[in-house]
């Protein structure tokens, strides 16, 4: 992934980064002001191609389905080509809906 990540970065069209959590073996965590000043998490991998990356992604997978009182809403799930392009809504539901993870 090529772009910036710092704060006051804007990685996705109306996120813009405040503050770092943490990070780890799949990638970071950081906090973001959405519209309205609403705030966010929101978790950035680098690479799908890692061992950490896929799992996250089957989790991803399942998250996605799940609606609970005491889970965090998911809002949106980007990716990224390898030049840091933003993939359009087909190229990441192709990513989403594969079986190879």
């Amino acid at each position: 992934m090529s772009f910036s990540i710092e704060i006051g970065s804007e990685i996705v069209p109306g996120y813009v980064l405040v503050r770092r959590l943490g990070a780890g073996m799949a990638g970071e965590v950081w906090v973001a002001r959405a519209s309205g000043g609403v705030q966010v998490a929101i978790k950035i991998i680098r690479d799908l191609d890692m061992l950490g990356s896929q799992r996250e992604l089957g989790a991803l997978r399942v998250v996605k389905e799940v609606k609970h009182p005491n889970l965090c809403p998911l809002f949106g799930i980007w990716f990224f080509d390898k030049a840091g392009k933003l993939l359009d809504p087909t190229q990441t539901n192709a990513i989403l809906f594969s079986d190879s993870s």
